[in-house]
């Protein structure tokens, strides 16, 4: 992978691990130390400044944390690596992405139950929007679905979840999409899912789609059904940002969760920014499927004693 970035002239850096702060997506439950200081959920803001500061092209493979996050797909502590491209719109960044990946059949495990993506299914991946598989998955519109229904379909198809009326819309349609859409990818090898709703934007931009719907600009990419990674054609707005700040914070009040600090640095290092697009892809996950092994903790020397 290292050679695949040197050839395209992609610089690796290495960022730290730890900030004063952390992403304050209210999904993202961040680690924090006695200091006060947190474990970074992923290396973006310390990649981003780089790019601020006239970096250009780079890459880093860097641990990650995320609390709460433990089973055959998650670890609290993992290996992201996490590339970006000044002047890539998304598509550039996904048949980049692409490339990467069927450039590593030579590693894979023959004979394995979930055999490694062929050449040809790289090259022409299953494209899905967000939309038409939950519609499909579980006959939920999330552009259009009011709060009731969708709490009755979570209460109907969900089981073991308690927190149906409490939740906010956006957990429960994440809920609904890991639980029931994700599972219409399974025997897919390579699927590319976006048009995500503008609420799960993120750190992406955003547009309104052909049918006059305001999406992230963002994809998902699946091996059977896996997620692997995650792209974004990055923001650069900064008051758009400082916005999205602030609403997380208050979805985080109302969801007994700590409030996050904004990070100037980042803000600074935004304004400074060029358009560019960026990925954070798992290679715990994607040696997973090298491997076509089930659990995370199969490719870790030192998995957590929690993974189950």
């Amino acid at each position: 992978m290292r050679h695949f970035f040197k050839d395209r002239g992609i610089l690796e850096v290495d960022v730290p691990v730890l900030a004063d702060t952390s992403a304050s997506d209210v999904h993202l439950n961040s680690l924090r130390l006695c200091n006060g200081q947190y474990l970074l959920t992923s290396p973006e803001p310390y990649m981003k400044r780089l790019l601020g500061s006239g970096s250009g092209a780079i890459f880093t493979f860097s641990k990650a944390f995320r609390a709460n996050e433990s089973g055959k797909r998650h670890n609290p502590e993992f290996l992201m690596l996490e590339w970006y491209r000044p002047g890539f719109a998304l598509e550039d960044m996904l048949a980049e992405t692409l490339a990467l990946l069927s450039g590593l059949a030579g590693h894979a495990e023959r004979g394995s139950e979930l055999p490694w993506p062929s050449l040809a299914e790289f090259a022409l991946p299953k494209r899905f929007t967000y939309a038409q598989l939950m519609i499909d998955a579980c006959g939920v519109d999330p552009f259009t679905v009011s709060d009731e229904a969708l709490r009755a379909t979570v209460r109907q198809q969900v089981s073991g979840y308690d927190d149906v009326e409490s939740a906010e819309p956006a957990t429960l349609l994440d809920l609904l999409f890991s639980s029931r859409a994700e599972a219409l990818l399974a025997n897919c090898p390579v699927a590319i899912v976006e048009g995500y709703p503008a609420e799960q934007a993120s750190q992406s931009r955003t547009r309104f789609d052909a049918a006059g719907r305001l999406v992230a600009e963002r994809f998902e990419l699946y091996l059977y059904g896996l997620e692997i990674a995650n792209a974004y054609h990055e923001l650069t707005d900064t008051a758009e940002f400082r916005k999205r700040h602030e609403d997380d914070n208050a979805r985080r009040r109302g969801s007994g969760l700590p409030e996050l600090a904004l990070d100037h640095s980042l803000v600074a290092a935004m304004e400074a920014m060029p358009p560019c697009s960026g990925i954070a892809l798992g290679v715990d996950r994607l040696v997973m499927r090298l491997l076509g092994l089930s659990r995370i903790d199969q490719v870790l020397s030192f998995a957590s004693n929690s993974v189950s």
